[in-house]
């Protein structure tokens, strides 16, 4: 068709194309103009999003170390505040041991000043104390007298073996004879004015029991026993039931003889009970106070041995032939001081194994040594 036109049409045509595409040219550049500043303000958007997630990011860390070291101190706090804890209580438990057997041994001790301060009881009471060493005199003096019985025979059949013509040694041995009768009429006359104390101690006990009653001290007497059985008990000695149980049966006792001519003995029997408890409770008292000079001396020797060094075998021995002897003397010192015992005993243990375990190495190394020099 383009070859159908002429050169003017030609030239028109093409002039048309031309003022057409500058018609377009406005609208095309106006939509890339468009679109230009449309994709400027969302990389704007983007980039000003992207550093405000840095900037969150780089607070938030920060927020995030300073919590760490926050956490980190507190911890440390927590775990420093942990350790002083369990120091106090160390000190504490330390403290109590000491301090617990000595309330013990105090209320012990005001039992027994209780009881001995009742006026009415103590006569009795001193009178049983009396008579009770008589009744060991007697009993000294008895065994004495046998065995210089039981001297005379040997002696006597001894004599018959000497020649009669051997007048010295006969004359002598009838001197020794009459020295020995002498000695033993002498002592026959001791054991017999001892037990004529130890009747005219049982009259006045008897006596002693007579006031009591007329006094009302038998409630006096039952007091002092509960005194005792707590006493007891606060020693480990005797447990509760068997405290309950006695004070019951007294009162049955008591009750039953009431209206009887045996109301006497029952109350006798329950002065005497009186004196053997509180024999049995200084006792223990006894026991608790070496029991407390123990513990000073065995803390003392381990403090000593073991301060800033592990034990030698002189160490290990000395510790363990004191421990022996204090669990031999007071068995019941293990109860009284439980951390104390638990505290040596253990180390005791851990010592006695790296002793061992050091002369063992060594034997190995001197064995290793000889093997070497054989080689050689």
């Amino acid at each position: 068709m383009a070859e159908d036109l002429t050169q003017e049409q030609l030239e028109e045509w093409g002039y048309l194309k031309e003022q057409e595409m500058v018609a377009k040219e406005p609208s095309t550049k106006k939509y890339n103009t468009q679109n230009i500043q449309q994709n400027n303000t969302q990389k704007s958007e983007l980039e000003e999003n992207e550093e405000k997630e840095k900037q969150a990011q780089k607070s938030f860390n920060r927020s995030n170390e300073n919590l760490n070291k926050d956490t980190k101190e507190a911890l440390e706090i927590l775990s420093e505040k942990l350790e002083i804890n369990e120091q106090i209580k160390d000190r504490q438990d330390e403290l109590n041991e000491i301090k617990n057997p000595r309330i013990t041994r105090d209320k012990v001790r005001d039992s027994i000043n209780e009881v001995e301060s009742n006026e009415v009881l103590k006569e009795s009471l001193d009178i049983l104390k009396e008579k009770e060493q008589v009744e060991e005199q007697i009993k000294a003096k008895e065994k004495e007298i046998k065995e210089k019985q039981e001297q005379k025979t040997e002696d006597k059949e001894q004599n018959q073996e000497i020649p009669k013509e051997d007048k010295t040694k006969e004359a002598e041995q009838i001197d020794w004879n009459k020295k020995a009768d002498e000695l033993e009429l002498q002592h026959e006359k001791e054991l017999e004015d001892l037990k004529d104390k130890q009747s005219r101690l049982e009259a006045n006990f008897q006596k002693s029991i007579d006031n009591l009653m007329n006094s009302n001290g038998i409630t006096g007497v039952i007091t002092a026993l509960q005194e005792m059985d707590r006493s007891l008990e606060i020693m480990l000695k005797q447990g509760k039931e068997e405290s309950e149980t006695k004070n019951r049966q007294r009162a049955e006792k008591l009750e039953l003889a009431f209206d009887s001519p045996k109301f006497k003995d029952v109350v006798s029997d329950l002065v005497k009970e009186v004196y053997d408890e509180r024999k049995k409770v200084k006792g223990g008292l006894d026991e608790m106070e070496k029991e407390r000079s123990n513990f000073a001396k065995l803390s003392t020797t381990y403090d000593k041995l073991t301060k800033n060094k592990e034990l030698d075998l002189d160490g290990y021995q000395k510790l363990k032939k004191m421990m022996d002897g204090i669990e031999k003397e007071t068995p019941n010192f293990k109860n009284t001081y439980p951390k104390m015992h638990k505290k040596v005993s253990k180390t005791l243990e851990k010592e006695k194994e790296n002793i061992l375990n050091k002369t063992l190495n060594k034997t190995k190394d001197q064995e290793k040594d000889r093997s070497l020099e054989r080689e050689l």
